[in-house]
């Protein structure tokens, strides 16, 4: 064995020497085979080199792993690895930046929260059914599909946001080659969201494009979740053949939920107008019913 070997071979036993000492507990015991033991485990945290190591110069008996360390390693390295991947797929998820703080804790209704825990809690079961949020304007529906977005992107999902919007926008800005290559970068991700179907323009070109999409997704198996205003009614009787090819396609691959109940939006700005009311008109109430209780006092002297 030449000198280069002998370094690094003698490089790895310092190592794994300085890893024996490392990962020494008091547990550990001194077994028959004259080897130290974890004394958690009981597995070997030693080994001996075969002969021909120690004729080289290398020590008779070097550290190693022992089973529950060993395991350990392996599930901190799954870790960090799973956590670099929930980096870069929270990094090219393109949700909207005041969506991704979004906690399915905070949603309001209560048979929407239990849509959105059972959804992620089975996202895999689910398989290729996805979901399909409709309803007023303001009722949640891009909130609770946030939610799941940031849930599942959490567990180490890959997920895609789009809005219809954003499909047509994309379109107007490629070639046929290139609208391809983006259509088959679709179906990279675990979930896809289109959020706010219907609002794109219903020009004969938008409305292809959103098809395209949609079809592309379906046909390769994977689940989407979709909002929309339009009325699930409204799908099933929709007279434009050009959209009813979409709405096809996505009713039979998703479960259709109505978000109802008062807008959101609305509560907020009541509520933002309350406390705007306190405090640009509270000294004036204060004082006209400090006035209005001195000219009861006067009225009643």
């Amino acid at each position: 064995m030449n000198d280069t070997l002998k370094s690094i071979f003698r490089t790895l036993s310092e190592n794994a020497e300085e890893n024996f000492i490392k990962n020494k507990n008091a547990e550990d015991y001194l077994a028959e085979d004259g080897l130290w033991h974890c004394g958690k485990c009981g597995t070997a945290k030693q080994f001996r080199l075969p002969e021909q190591f120690t004729k080289m110069g290398m020590p008779e008996i070097v550290g190693c792993c022992c089973a529950c360390q060993s395991a350990k390693e392996k599930r901190e390295k799954a870790e960090y690895q799973l956590a670099s991947v929930i980096r870069q797929n929270k990094k090219i998820a393109n949700i909207p930046e005041h969506y991704r703080s979004a906690d399915i804790a905070d949603v309001e209704s209560s048979d929407a929260k239990k849509i959105g825990l059972n959804y992620i809690k089975n996202f895999e079961k689910m398989g290729r059914t996805g979901l399909l949020l409709y309803g007023d304007v303001g009722t949640g529906k891009t909130y609770l599909a946030a939610c799941i977005a940031n849930a599942l992107l959490d567990q180490g999902v890959s997920v895609k946001w789009l809005t219809s919007m954003q499909i047509v926008e994309r379109s107007c800005f490629c070639n046929e080659a290139e609208y391809a290559e983006y259509l088959n970068s679709i179906t990279a991700p675990d979930l896809l969201v289109i959020d706010d179907l219907g609002a794109e323009r219903g020009t004969e070109f938008a409305v292809e494009r959103v098809h395209s999409l949609v079809d592309t997704r379906i046909s390769a198996n994977l689940p989407m979740i979709v909002t929309t205003n339009i009325d699930i009614t409204d799908m099933g009787n929709c007279t434009d053949l050009k959209k009813e090819r979409t709405f096809d396609r996505i009713l039979p691959a998703t479960f259709a939920f109505a978000m109802k109940g008062i807008s959101y939006r609305m509560k907020q700005a009541q509520q933002s107008y309350e406390t705007l009311k306190n405090l640009l008109l509270g000294e004036e109430i204060k004082t006209n019913r400090k006035d209005e209780n001195t000219n009861e006092n006067h009225q009643n002297l």
